[in-house]
């Protein structure tokens, strides 16, 4: 959005009133905010914009599990899974990185 924003020379607020369709823009705003967006082939980030709502329905589960490997983890994320035709099936991220281990462990031996 910033690229957006930066191009059309509005500020960030404007270009998420215009995305989300909100009033209080001008139509010759609106214009070249649609330019910008239509230039850059933004697409907005419904994951991220979900993090920022303000009412907590996300619809955004995490799940902090230790080792994929152990049966009842790997059963835990296997019953989590979206039935068809219920929303989007599930993303998995990795939180914790092998990089991000070796950092806990010298930080634990310092």
């Amino acid at each position: 959005m910033r690229d957006v924003a930066a191009l059309a020379g509005v500020s960030l607020k404007t270009v998420s009133r215009v995305v989300n369709d909100e009033p209080g823009v001008s139509p010759e705003v609106r214009d070249l905010v649609a330019a910008a967006v239509a230039r850059l082939d933004f697409r907005p980030n419904l994951a991220a914009s979900n993090l920022r709502r303000t009412d907590a329905r996300s619809g955004l589960v995490g799940a902090l599990v230790q080792d994929l490997s152990n049966s009842f983890s790997a059963s835990l994320l296997r019953a989590s899974r979206t039935p068809p035709g219920h929303g989007a099936p599930p993303s998995w991220r990795p939180a914790w990185t092998r990089r991000a281990s070796v950092r806990w462990r010298s930080s634990m031996t310092s």
